[in-house]
């Protein structure tokens, strides 16, 4: 037997009763009077029907409820059509042999009905059989696994998780906390304590999953359905389980705050104590009091602030530093110069400068000299 005989030859008809019979009906309704030149006018069209679709019966199936053309009785009913006399019947799986499918493979593509070998014809098959099981499943099942899987999902991404041993700082939370990831393989036997679910979200839908049901079979697989179930029968367990989980980490948050807001409290009172402190330091030196903002250059904010340090511990000051200070105190509180003014006011400052000390000025003209 040649090859390409042997690809076009197994789902040709043999010679038992079914196959006759389907012969027989062909031919009488083909213009050709006998079946190898009537084989040639029917092509299949692409239709394909199953009761368990949950669709009404369409008329080309209607005419032989539950059985091919033959008389056998059926499953699924694929439509064929006699292409010289419009005539359109049904046959079964078992009977939807190569010549009609390599025609309508080769209307379809374009493909020589030379190329096209056995496992296209089946992969024919296959996908529309595949796509009646989907809508089958959907049409029975659909509106309750869409409003199921939507009240678990979040719940499915907390609890369906394995824990990885390793630890991060959690800055909001002021925390180590485990880190987990996403179980994707279910370990143990299913209804035992012991059963670690796979994710359900992971295997149905999860962006992340190449490989997930939704984009691959259409529908949920027997397990996914199962474990759906399962988890859906424990939810309240599993609310319970998030909330304590949520429970802990918003007390873990109001302890954060809590802390954070007595810190702020202590660095206030350290401020203001230091701050009083050193206004009566620098009276005990009979100076007025002074910041290291006073500095217009590096040196004298090295000088000041070693001077901050001095009055601050009460350590000895030289005549010689107090007159440096006191030049820099009142240079700053001094009224600005013209030439101050002008500048400034070139630079663009419109606010108001008669309220500014000579230092106040010296700022001004450096932040916008900066901003320029």
């Amino acid at each position: 037997m040649e090859i390409e005989d042997y690809k076009l030859g197994k789902r040709e008809l043999g010679n038992g009763r079914w196959d006759k019979l389907l012969k027989r009906n062909m031919t009488e309704l083909s213009l050709s009077d006998n079946y190898d030149d009537a084989k040639h006018e029917w092509r299949a069209t692409g239709e394909v029907w199953w009761q368990g679709i949950g669709t009404p019966r369409p008329n080309w199936a209607a005419k032989h409820p539950r059985t091919c053309l033959c008389g056998h009785r059926i499953v699924y009913h694929f439509e064929i059509e006699n292409t010289e006399t419009g005539v359109r019947e049904c046959v079964g799986s078992d009977h939807i042999n190569s010549y009609m499918i390599l025609r309508a493979i080769s209307e379809e593509t374009g493909i020589d009905s030379d190329a096209i070998t056995e496992s296209m014809i089946q992969e024919w098959i296959d996908v529309r059989v595949s796509a009646l099981k989907k809508d089958a499943w959907w049409n029975a099942n659909g509106e309750d696994f869409i409003a199921t899987f939507n009240e678990i999902k979040e719940l499915d991404l907390r609890i369906n998780v394995r824990r990885t041993g390793r630890y991060m700082w959690d800055n909001k939370l002021g925390i180590r906390t485990e880190q987990t990831k996403i179980r994707k393989v279910s370990r143990g036997e299913v209804y035992t304590p012991d059963y670690e679910m796979a994710s359900i979200v992971w295997r149905w839908n999860h962006p992340d999953n190449t490989r997930n049901q939704q984009n691959g079979r259409g529908y949920p697989n027997d397990r996914l359905m199962q474990d759906l179930s399962i988890f859906h029968a424990l939810i309240a367990q599993h609310r319970q389980e998030v909330k304590e989980e949520d429970d802990a980490i918003e007390a873990a948050q109001q302890r954060k705050m809590k802390y954070e807001q007595q810190l702020e409290l202590r660095n206030k009172v350290w401020t203001e104590k230091t701050e009083r402190d050193f206004r009566e330091s620098c009276e005990y030196f009979g100076i007025p009091h002074f910041t290291t903002k006073l500095a217009s250059n590096d040196w004298e904010t090295k000088f000041l602030t070693d001077m901050v340090n001095r009055v601050s511990e009460r350590k000895d000051i030289s005549p010689k530093q107090i007159s440096t200070l006191m030049k820099i105190i009142n240079r700053y509180n001094d009224n600005p110069t013209i030439p101050q003014i002008k500048y400034l006011r070139a630079l663009g400052y419109e606010g108001d400068i008669d309220s500014l000390s000579k230092g106040e000025v010296s700022k001004l003209i450096d932040e916008l000299k900066e901003e320029k």
